[in-house]
C-alpha cells in the first residue's frame, strides 16, 4: 500500500516556474483546499441545482440572482430559472451588471436594458433621441434672422438629449415657424434669432413669439452607448468600448456627452472596478488609478500590469491596506479584488494594488477571460476565480462550460 505524502506546510501554487517545483509548491492544483492552518484537504462536491445549458454571466444581489443563456435573460429562484426576456446579439456573449437602488442595469456590446426585481419588468436604459425637426416660415410676431430647432422627448417624466438640429431663415419681421413632423412625446426648443441658446417652447406645432424662460439641460446628451465593464460610482454609470471609459451625467444614468465625458486609454479596456475613493481601469496591458468623486479632477495612473476581463468581484471584512487615512485596525467592506497578469490584486481608497498571491500565478489577460466569487465557507473568507491558463481548464470553469450551476457542498 503506498505510503501517504505528509506536507508540513504549504506554500501555495505556483504556475510561473517551469518545472514542476517542489510538492508543497504545485503549478496546478485540482479537487484541493487549504484550511486556515496551511493544511491540503479534500475539496467538497458539486451539487446540481438547476440544469441550464451554456448558462454564463452569473451574477447574483440581494434577494435576486440572475444570468444568460441561449440568447435569454433568466433570474434563478429556488430550484427553477425563469426566463426574463431575450438577448440580442451572439449567444456567448457576456453580460455586465449594475445594481442602483432597486433596479438592475445590464449591458453587453449588443444590448442594453434595465431589470425591476420587483415586478420582473424590463425596461429600456436611456431614451432614444428625436428625429431633425421640419421648420417652416408661417407669419407671426418674431424678428428676422436665422433661428436653430430641435426636439427632445419626455419619456415617464424623463428628458431625452436633443435630436439633430435644424436651422431656419427668417427673411422679414412679423415672422413664425411651423414644425411639420412633431410627435406627441416630443418638445420643441428653439434659439433667439442669430443666437446659441435653446429655449424651450413647449409641446407645440408652431411659434409666433419666442420664449426665453427655460434653457435645455441636456444639450449634447444622447443614451448610453452599448457598454461593457459597467459600475455606479459618484452618482453616476461608467463604463467602456473598447479603448475608452465613458461616464453619464451626475444622478442622470440615462443621458451621456459622448464627445466630452469620457477617460481614454493605450488599450481595450477589461474592468473597472470603484473604491470608495476612486476608480480602477483595467486594461489588457496595464491598470490605471483614477483619483477623486469629480471625472474633472481624476488623472490616469499606471499601478499594475494588465487585468483578466470577468474576474473582478467585491469582498468585505478586508484590513487595512496602506490607506494612509485609516487606523491600522479598521476593517474594509465592498473592497474590489481580481486578477492581474503578475497574479491576484486588491485596491485600496488610495489607488495602490496590493498583491495576494505573491507573484506566483500568471496569465495572458489579453486572450483569456475568467469568473469570481466572494464567499463565507466555515467562517472563512475565501475569494475564487476561475480562468483558462494555456491548455490547464480547471475542473469549475469547465463545468460552467458544460452549464452547471452549482454550489459547494
Amino acid at each position: 500500500m503506498a505510503k501517504p505524502i505528509i506536507i508540513d506546510q504549504f506554500v501555495g501554487m505556483n504556475n510561473i516556474k517551469t518545472e514542476e517545483g517542489r510538492i508543497n509548491e504545485p503549478r496546478l492544483i485540482l479537487n484541493a483546499d487549504v484550511n486556515t492552518e496551511g493544511q491540503i484537504i479534500r475539496r467538497a462536491g458539486y451539487q446540481s441545482h438547476i440544469a441550464l445549458p451554456g448558462s454564463h454571466s452569473l451574477a447574483a444581489f440581494t434577494g435576486t440572482m440572475l444570468c444568460a443563456a441561449g440568447g435569454k435573460l433568466y433570474e434563478l429562484r429556488t430550484g427553477i430559472a425563469v426566463e426574463i426576456c431575450s438577448i440580442d446579439g451572439p449567444t456567448d456573449e457576456p453580460l455586465d451588471y449594475a445594481k442602483v437602488d432597486h433596479r438592475i442595469y445590464i449591458s453587453n456590446k449588443y444590448w442594453k436594458k434595465i431589470y425591476d426585481p420587483s415586478d420582473s419588468s424590463v425596461s429600456d436604459w436611456g431614451i432614444p433621441l428625436p428625429d431633425q425637426p421640419v421648420a417652416v416660415q408661417s407669419s407671426g410676431n418674431m424678428p428676422s434672422g436665422v433661428y436653430r430647432l430641435c426636439f427632445t422627448r419626455l419619456v415617464n417624466g424623463e428628458l431625452s438629449g436633443n435630436g439633430l438640429i435644424t436651422e431656419i431663415y427668417l427673411d422679414s419681421d412679423n415672422s413664425g415657424i411651423s414644425i411639420l413632423n412633431r410627435d406627441p412625446d416630443e418638445i420643441l426648443w428653439l434659439t433667439d434669432p442669430n443666437g446659441e441658446t435653446f429655449y424651450k417652447q413647449g409641446d407645440v406645432d408652431s411659434v409666433s413669439a419666442c420664449m426665453y424662460v427655460e434653457t435645455l439641460p441636456t444639450f449634447l446628451c444622447s443614451p448610453p452607448p452599448f457598454l461593457e465593464n459597467i459600475v455606479f460610482a459618484f452618482g453616476r454609470m461608467w463604463g467602456s468600448v473598447d479603448n475608452t471609459l465613458y461616464y453619464s451625467e451626475p444622478y442622470k444614468l440615462g443621458l451621456f456627452r459622448l464627445d466630452l465625458n469620457k477617460f481614454e486609454f493605450p488599450y481595450d479596456i477589461t474592468l473597472v472596478a470603484s473604491t470608495i475613493g476612486g476608480l480602477f481601469v483595467g486594461t489588457k496591458e496595464a491598470t490605471y488609478s483614477l483619483l477623486g468623486a469629480n471625472p474633472a479632477e481624476m488623472r490616469q495612473t499606471s499601478v499594475g500590469t494588465g487585468s483578466v476581463p470577468g474576474t473582478l468581484t467585491y469582498c468585505n471584512n478586508v484590513k487595512e491596506m496602506g490607506d494612509v487615512l485609516s487606523p491600522e485596525e479598521k476593517i474594509h467592506n465592498s473592497v474590489p479584488i481580481w486578477v492581474t497578469q503578475d497574479g491576484i490584486v486588491i485596491g485600496n481608497a488610495s489607488g495602490r494594488l496590493f498583491n495576494l498571491s505573491n507573484l506566483k500565478t500568471n496569465v495572458d489577460p489579453s486572450e483569456h477571460r475568467g469568473a469570481s466569487l466572494y464567499r463565507s465557507r466555515n467562517g472563512v473568507f475565501q475569494f475564487l476565480s476561475s480562468f483558462r491558463m494555456g491548455s490547464i481548464v480547471d475542473e469549475a470553469t469547465t463545468a460552467m462550460k458544460k452549464g452547471r450551476l452549482f454550489d459547494r457542498v
